[in-house]
């Protein structure tokens, strides 16, 4: 007696069809399961027991052999346990093998039969998608966001009882499908409408939002660095249904959907403590989740107080600014994760805070500065495009009142759209999307400064002693500047204003 059911498991956020092979036979009652399982599917053979005869049925009383093909594919999750509960009812008689044909099974069983929802729905519905299979049973509490993928069934499922009746009757569900509801600006956002002063720095986060360029905020305490970055998620542009969909995807496989409607809206914001370990910060782990760094994916990801970060998890993250994924190595396996984040940092100018501030002494020995700043490498400041020095805010910004009041994020946002729609067009059926994702040769072709320009830049290059990322890195903001004043030629000015922002 043979029964074979379809399921799937998770590879990085990449769902891999898996065939489940149930075989029952005589002999002395044993449960074997085969097929490289992971710890949470070798425990599932006494969940399946209870579950099914909680049920209603009965165990069969005989050998049962579970092979989960292909046997070279490491089987990660607890989503097995609804097809192999459901191949052994199969194989023993009690429900119609047909039924099963065409379809794949996801689910958690508990003792009592119960289905539960798991972790990575979403890419696994993906994966069996790519491999044309259009009818998917899953739990109910999963069901919201696998219906972001289109042209697939999903039939959403409460209880092993339900689902064993509706088989063995020849019932088919009704599917599930998610009415997705327009995405709106978020009213809790900070708003630079509410920051006085520096409008610097805010010409700095235009030019960061529009191009995608990291950027790092010094300077005292209180200045504002914080309160800006937080206003930061409000002049992104809106994220584009492949973007909702593969974020999604990546917060499913993490668990961390809850509370979210079963999809992300907006674009992330995560704000990790200098605490964090580099396995939470890049991900990783026995059984691999994503880290910050893509739950940050086409977001922002915030690092306060940026020195104060372990120097091994700051070194983590060269390659992601770079290569905008990170691929994660172990001993039995290799996963990678996207991980392309607007990253933002914040720090002060010395220990106390207040090195070269007109009104408050700074306490610190050059020693102690020189050791604080030396937390941070070269190699990652050289990857951060905009670097700003936020001074103390005076108190006539403070008071000033009137209708000429400081630039609102939407005011800023419109000009951010403007430019990103040019980029859009410029950038057309290329991999490339951002000013920042610029390779060398599109360097050289989107990015020719007049001769007036490349004068400035080549005097800038020797006297600052810049390095061959920086010269590109400059080229890439001063496009992005010139794209925030809708022109297409990089003129002196525009490089100027790079330069400064590699300086400061």
């Amino acid at each position: 007696m043979y029964a074979k059911i379809i399921s799937a498991t998770l590879k990085g956020i990449e769902g891999i069809p898996v065939r489940v092979e149930t075989d029952l036979s005589a002999g002395l009652p044993a449960f074997l399961l085969t097929g490289l399982p992971s710890t949470s599917i070798r425990e599932a053979g006494e969940r399946i027991h209870r579950a099914i005869a909680n049920s209603g049925y009965s165990f069969p009383e005989k050998k049962i052999t579970v092979n989960l093909s292909p046997a070279n594919q490491r089987k990660e999750g607890t989503q097995f346990d609804l097809p192999i509960a459901l191949g052994i009812l199969a194989a023993d008689g009690k429900i119609p093998a047909a039924m099963l044909k065409g379809c794949a099974f996801l689910g958690e069983l508990s003792l009592d039969g119960k289905i539960y929802p798991i972790r990575g729905a979403l890419a696994l519905a993906a994966g069996l998608r790519k491999k044309g299979i259009r009818r998917i049973y899953l739990p109910e509490g999963n069901a919201e966001e696998v219906s972001l993928l289109e042209d697939i069934a999903v039939y959403p499922v409460r209880s092993l009882a339900e689902l064993a009746e509706d088989l063995k009757n020849g019932v088919v569900p009704e599917g599930a499908r998610l009415e997705t509801a327009p995405v709106e600006a978020d009213a809790a956002l900070s708003d630079f409408a509410d920051v006085r002063g520096q409008e610097a720095a805010k010409r700095a986060f235009e030019v960061a939002a529009a191009g995608n360029h990291a950027i790092l905020l010094s300077g005292t305490p209180g200045s504002g660095k914080t309160m800006m970055v937080r206003c930061l998620p409000g002049i992104l542009p809106p994220m584009t249904p492949d973007e909702r969909l593969e974020v999604t995807m990546l917060y499913s496989v993490a668990g961390e959907l809850k509370g979210t409607g079963g999809y992300v809206r907006a674009r992330p914001f995560r704000e990790p403590h200098h605490t964090v370990p580099i396995t939470a910060l890049i991900g990783g782990g026995v059984s691999p989740r994503p880290g910050e760094i893509s739950l940050a994916h086409k977001g922002v990801l915030f690092l306060d107080e940026f020195p104060e970060y372990d120097r091994h998890v700051l070194e983590a993250l060269r390659e992601p600014l770079e290569s905008k994924r990170i691929v994660l190595t172990r001993l039995t396996d290799t996963v990678a994760y996207p991980s392309d984040f607007l990253l933002a940092a914040a720090c002060n100018p010395c220990p106390c805070g207040y090195f070269g501030d007109p009104e408050i002494a700074c306490t610190c020995s050059p020693g102690e500065i020189r050791r604080y700043r030396a937390r941070l490498s070269g190699p990652i400041m050289d990857r951060i495009d905009l670097r700003i020095h936020v001074g103390r805010v005076k108190y006539a910004d403070l008071s000033a009142s009137g209708d000429a009041g400081p630039r609102s994020s939407e005011e800023m946002r419109k000009s951010v759209l403007r430019a990103v729609e040019i980029q859009n067009a410029r950038y057309a059926g290329r991999r490339t999307k951002r000013n920042a994702e610029l390779t060398a040769r599109e360097i050289k072709q989107f990015c020719r400064p007049t001769a007036e320009g490349e004068a400035l830049l080549e005097n800038a290059f020797s006297r600052l002693r810049l390095s061959a990322r920086a010269y590109g890195k400059i080229l890439k903001v001063a496009r992005t500047v010139a794209d925030l004043e809708n022109v297409d030629a990089i003129d002196a000015r525009h490089i100027a204003e790079a330069i400064r922002y590699r300086t400061e």
